[in-house]
C-alpha cells in the first residue's frame, strides 16, 4: 500500500491472507495502523516502512503482485514530474502480471460546488500565469488538516501520467456521488479508480 495511512486498505488484504507492505511518510500514521492491525492476527504477514513515495529506489523490481494508492494519496504528490517519477517506481516494482490500483479526484467535479465554474476558470488562468501551478492544483481543509494540497485530474491527464510512466491502463472505474435512492447525484463522477499493469 503506497501511502497506507492508518491501514484502511490493508485490513481486507490481511483478511485474505496476503503478505503486505504498508508504506507511509508519517510515523504517527504508521503507529496508528499498527494498533489497528493488532486485532487482525496479521503478525508476520505485514511489514511497515516509513518512506517518502518519491524515494522508492529501495523497493525490489518485479516484487509486487497487487499495489494500491488510494484515498487521494496520489493527488497529494505535487507536480506532474514527481507523480510520474513515483509511478515509474511503481511500474518497476510490479510483477509481470501484477496490478496497480490508483485513485484520483475529478477536476470537473468541482463544478458541483457553489462558485465551482468560476474557480475552474481562475485555476486555469493561474496555471497559465505561473509555472508553479498546474491546472487542478488546490488547497482545502480536510480531516483536521489545514490547507491540504490536492491535485485533481481530467481523466485524460490522469491516464496520460500512468501511460507515460510505463503503466498500461486495464480498467477505469468511475466513483459516483450517490443520492439516498442510489441514483447518481451528478453526471460527473467524483473521481476514478484505475487498474493498471506493466506495459508489454
Amino acid at each position: 500500500d503506497f501511502g497506507c495511512g492508518t491501514g484502511r486498505s490493508l485490513i481486507p488484504a490481511i483478511q485474505m491472507k496476503m503478505n503486505c507492505i504498508g508504506i507511509d511518510l508519517s510515523n504517527s500514521m504508521l503507529a496508528e495502523a499498527k494498533k489497528k492491525m493488532a486485532s487482525t492476527n496479521a503478525l508476520g504477514r505485514i511489514v511497515w516502512i516509513q518512506s517518502n513515495l518519491l524515494e522508492l529506489q529501495w523497493l525490489s523490481s518485479n516484487c509486487v503482485d497487487l499495489g494500491v494508492c488510494l484515498f487521494s494519496t496520489f493527488g497529494m504528490i505535487r507536480g506532474r514530474k514527481n507523480r510520474v517519477g513515483f509511478l515509474q517506481q511503481v511500474a518497476r516494482s510490479l510483477s509481470p502480471n501484477g496490478t496497480f490500483l490508483v485513485h484520483g479526484h475529478s477536476l470537473w467535479f468541482q463544478t458541483k460546488f457553489p462558485g465551482g465554474k468560476r474557480w475552474l476558470v481562475w485555476n486555469w488562468l493561474r496555471s497559465i500565469a505561473s509555472r508553479k501551478y498546474e491546472f487542478g492544483d488546490r488547497h482545502s481543509d480536510s480531516q483536521g488538516v489545514k490547507q491540504l494540497f490536492l491535485h485533481s485530474f481530467t481523466l485524460r491527464a490522469f491516464s496520460d501520467e500512468l501511460k507515460s510512466a510505463g503503466l498500461a491502463v486495464k480498467e477505469i472505474h468511475a466513483i459516483q456521488d450517490l443520492l439516498p435512492n442510489g441514483e447518481n447525484a451528478t453526471p460527473t463522477p467524483m473521481g476514478w479508480i484505475i487498474a493498471c499493469g506493466k506495459k508489454s
